[in-house]
């Protein structure tokens, strides 16, 4: 019998990537000058307002609206210079993925990319782990800027497409033989077993609890946002929309055949 045992942390080359382009992209962005970093930031990342603007919308109008008040002169500048813009960016949708706000951001994104992405890359394999990943962070994006299309808060993370990929993972995380283990990466990559439909997810109540906490989670963060001491604003919009494009893309791309 050998001894050799599988490397604890032996994450699948597609995850290992985005990890690391996740933390050159944060630590490139923190060492440049302030002014640049801030152009950056405000180029690369998803801005609704801006984006409303490339609409044809009035998102400052609106803004004014909603809080009840008049913007101060400073403000308002800010906020045409945000909206006034050629294009509405349309990349941005994908290149917010990529930012973080705070190393604590990068570092907890890129621990529960690690845990989910690597199950699921081995499963469906790399092309169609970016496909899946990038739809649920556009997912993500669409609807912070459905719910949200007058803020100016420019929105960062991979928080949306991680939330993807957790929610395709419950799809076949539970089931007999997936070998799925949240505190190791080296999983086995030989026999896969089939994954739960949507009507079987719903019925499963192992998978009705994790989606139950998941969604628990992310309202109860929304709404009373402890992180920071309520300073920071969490997208939780976003990250349920990146969790409902994962459950509903996932079966698409799931490459392991279901039984007749």
């Amino acid at each position: 019998m050998s001894s050799q045992r599988e490397p604890v942390f032996n994450m699948p080359p597609v995850i290992t990537a985005l990890l690391l382009l996740m933390g050159a992209i944060y630590f490139v962005m923190v060492l440049l000058p302030e002014e640049l970093g801030s152009f950056l930031l405000l180029d690369w990342s998803f801005i609704p307002a801006r984006f409303a603007a490339g609409l044809g919308l009035d998102p400052l109008a609106a803004l004014q609206t909603a809080l009840g008040q008049k913007l101060s002169a400073e403000d308002a500048v800010i906020i045409q210079f945000l909206t006034e813009e050629d294009t509405m960016r349309p990349w941005t949708l994908l290149s917010y993925a990529l930012l973080h706000g705070s190393g604590l951001h990068l570092f907890l994104n890129c621990v529960w990319l690690a845990a989910f992405g690597s199950p699921l890359a081995r499963r469906i394999g790399a092309e169609r782990f970016l496909l899946l990943f990038g739809l649920c962070a556009i997912g993500g994006g669409l609807t912070h800027f459905a719910l949200n299309w007058y803020d100016v808060s420019p929105l960062v993370g991979a928080s949306a497409g991680i939330a993807g990929c957790m929610a395709a993972a419950a799809l076949f995380m539970f089931q007999p033989g997936a070998g799925f283990s949240g505190l190791s990466f080296g999983m086995p990559t030989g026999h896969q077993p089939p994954a739960l439909s949507l009507r079987e997810a719903w019925q499963d109540q192992r998978v009705m609890w994790f989606l139950g906490t998941w969604l628990a989670i992310n309202l109860l963060t929304g709404l009373f946002n402890p992180v920071a001491g309520g300073s920071e604003h969490i997208a939780w919009e976003a990250h349920i929309g990146g969790f409902v494009v994962g459950l509903m893309v996932f079966p698409l791309l799931d490459p392991v055949g279901r039984p007749r």
